[in-house]
């Protein structure tokens, strides 16, 4: 095989390599392109994901800064109740007091306040305007200072019972108080179990698109990675194929050269014979020949 069958050979080899280089690039840029629209695919569920959970996640916020208020009123409730169930128990215990201090009292007292303010009347008048003896006198002074003891005794048993009237009174007042704290306290508990299982369904709802999320992202950096790796090959098949384009130019080049040897030797030959043969020369035989002596 000559130079020129050689480079023919060569340039024939490397036009198909080119050729299997170029497909091989369509190819690359064709999947490309599908990962390129696999990934705006999944970008776009992606973002309607967020915009769809964005006021799920409002809602919640709404519903967890509700649930605060009710648990912070059901602890001052709570507190308030403690407060009241120790005030009653005071005042049961100093009642249990004044009741035994008042029947205490009342063990003493043998007559109401009416009769004994008369009787002292009637003694004081007695002794006023009547002449008596020492003795009826004393007895008299004696029996007066006993009854105004008495009287005196009287007197702090209604007050006792005035004050333990307003202490029952008060005592009732804070049972009915227990008792609407009560209801609230039901009431809130109510509310704060339907806000909880709002806030759960919520949650659930939140947690399939979060799961969704977490696959799109998975697929997102697979599509990602494998895209930069097609890049690649195409950046590193491009080159090459800018390599291989450039052999096939400088090779077809070298082949243009060989094809004019070859052409200008085969007319200085024909020119040669006809030299010989002393036929006649034309321009472009003389141009073969001069070629060939200024070679």
């Amino acid at each position: 095989m000559n130079g020129l069958e050689n480079a023919e050979s060569m340039l024939e080899a490397l036009s198909e390599q080119i050729f299997s280089l170029k497909q091989e690039i369509n190819n690359l840029k064709a999947r490309k392109a599908e990962l390129i629209e696999d990934l705006r695919k999944l970008r776009s569920e992606k973002n309607s994901i967020y915009s769809n959970y964005k006021p799920v996640i409002e809602q919640i916020r709404l519903l967890r800064e509700e649930k605060s208020k009710l648990i912070e009123e059901l602890r001052r409730l709570k507190e308030e109740n403690r407060e009241i169930r120790e005030k009653l128990a005071d005042y049961r215990k100093k009642n249990e007091e004044i009741k035994k201090l008042n029947e205490e009292l009342k063990k003493t007292i043998k007559m109401p306040i009416p009769a004994i303010k008369k009787r002292i009347k009637e003694l004081e008048w007695k002794q006023q305007t009547n002449i008596l003896r020492p003795e009826e006198e004393n007895r008299i002074l004696q029996e007066i200072a006993n009854l105004e003891k008495m009287l005196e005794k009287a007197r702090k048993i209604r007050e006792i019972e005035e004050k333990l009237m307003e202490s029952n009174a008060e005592i009732a007042s804070m049972r009915l108080k227990l008792k609407t704290n009560k209801e609230k306290i039901k009431e809130l508990a109510k509310k704060l179990d339907e806000i909880n299982s709002k806030i759960n369904q919520l949650k659930e709802s939140l947690g399939k698109n979060f799961g969704r999320l977490d696959e799109i992202r998975k697929q997102i950096q697979e599509l990602s990675s494998m895209l930069e790796s097609i890049k690649e090959n195409i950046n590193k098949k491009t080159e090459e194929l800018k390599s291989l384009q450039e052999k096939a130019t400088s090779l077809r080049n070298e082949l243009n050269k060989l094809k004019e040897q070859e052409i200008l030797k085969k007319k200085k030959e024909e020119a040669q014979k006809k030299l010989e043969q002393k036929g006649r020369l034309t321009l472009e035989d003389l141009a073969a020949l001069y070629g060939e002596l200024s070679d």
